[in-house]
């Protein structure tokens, strides 16, 4: 929206002592006509995120939907926004329904289609593919559908 202003803020005893901090940050575009509305935030936790755990994968759907399910995130668009931590060995699939989808690796080492992928690899898979995602090591991966 229109005027945004985006800031982090540390605990005055955190920046005293010091401390590490990890996190993912992501930013979604507005279509074309909605650019100019008024900004706002929403804070969501718990329950308005759908998550599953089960066979070494733990999935957070952070925004929009997928795997048939929707987050309470509202979205001005069809997306989806997922977070994955897998065992070393697990396979999962990106969510179907999306045309164009993309994996970022956070942690660990993963497979797709015979190519390895590490920390910081964004993975853009071919428009319409269905990729499976192995982990070749415990991984965090993000995973978003892609706009090329």
């Amino acid at each position: 929206g229109k005027g945004i202003v985006h800031s982090e803020r540390t605990d005055p005893h955190r920046r005293k002592i010091g401390s590490n901090l990890h996190g993912m940050q992501a930013w979604v575009a507005l279509p074309k006509e909605l650019e100019e509305i008024d900004p706002e935030f929403r804070h969501h936790r718990g329950p308005d995120l759908m998550e599953y755990s089960g066979q070494g994968l733990f999935a957070r759907l952070i925004a929009g939907e997928a795997y048939g399910a929707k987050t309470k995130v509202r979205t001005h668009s069809p997306l989806y926004y997922v977070h994955w931590e897998l065992g070393g060995g697990v396979k999962a699939a990106p969510p179907k329904g999306y045309s164009e989808n993309a994996a970022y690796v956070v942690r660990g080492l993963v497979e797709v289609g015979g190519r390895r992928f590490g920390p910081g690899n964004m993975i853009v898979f071919e428009k319409n593919a269905e990729p499976v995602v192995q982990a070749l090591t415990p991984s965090t991966v993000m995973l978003e559908p892609s706009l090329r």
